[in-house]
């Protein structure tokens, strides 16, 4: 069968990044109208710099400000499409940091017989870390773990092992990173793709609408 092309309507909406400092409890959540290039905490011993990036394909990387921004990105995707996501992290403190990253409420909406979260899979997550030289000390790589290794097939097509329903919580939750442990004036770079399955095929998905609420890092 010739292979249809799709448009998905998919709108990626970041409502915040949010930092959760355990040692001081301070939290800021910053609208879709704030500028989430830089986010610093009220603790002047204890600031993170948070910074996101994002390419479709093999274009160039686009640092995402507003949700307009990212909207546009997402526009007419078809199968096949990729979506790289660059996180950026520096701790600009004194304490050593652990960090935790976790896309919040990925949804499928309009038709939930075609579950968008069926044909969009993530890639190997990757994490490098540099020093306060910004020399490379560290590159890691690895899959996500699954909830189930057993293959599953929708509406005649066989669905990738690491697709989005395959990865998320019962809360919709998918943990990206845990555990990161960043040192004083270090940097982390975690990098990851999400991509719409090239053997998707069923015209029924284009009306479907991919959204989540918001990527939240956690740093104890």
């Amino acid at each position: 069968m010739e292979k249809k092309q799709l448009t998905a309507n998919i709108m990626f909406f970041i409502v915040a990044f949010i930092i959760f400092l355990s040692s001081a409890f301070a939290w800021f959540n910053l609208s879709t109208k704030s500028d989430i290039s830089s986010i610093d905490t009220n603790v002047d011993d204890l600031k993170d710099s948070i910074k996101l990036k994002v390419k479709r394909n093999n274009g160039e990387f686009h640092f995402i400000d507003t949700q307009l921004e990212l909207t546009n990105l997402f526009k007419n995707t078809v199968p096949g499409d990729s979506y790289t996501f660059e996180i950026t992290i520096e701790n600009k403190t004194n304490k050593e940091r652990s960090l935790f990253g976790t896309i919040q409420n990925i949804e499928s909406k309009s038709n939930d017989t075609y579950d968008l979260k069926d044909v969009f899979y993530l890639s190997q997550i990757n994490h490098k870390t540099y020093d306060t030289n910004n020399l490379l000390i560290s590159d890691e790589s690895h899959y996500l773990t699954v909830n189930s290794s057993e293959p599953a097939t929708a509406h005649g097509q066989l669905l990738n092992q690491y697709r989005i329903t395959n990865l998320i919580n019962q809360n919709n939750n998918l943990l990206v990173f845990s555990n990161l442990v960043l040192n004083p004036k270090e940097k982390v770079v975690v990098t990851f793709s999400i991509i719409y399955d090239i053997d998707t095929e069923n015209i029924n998905y284009q009306y479907n609408e991919l959204t989540f609420d918001s990527i939240f890092v956690l740093g104890a």
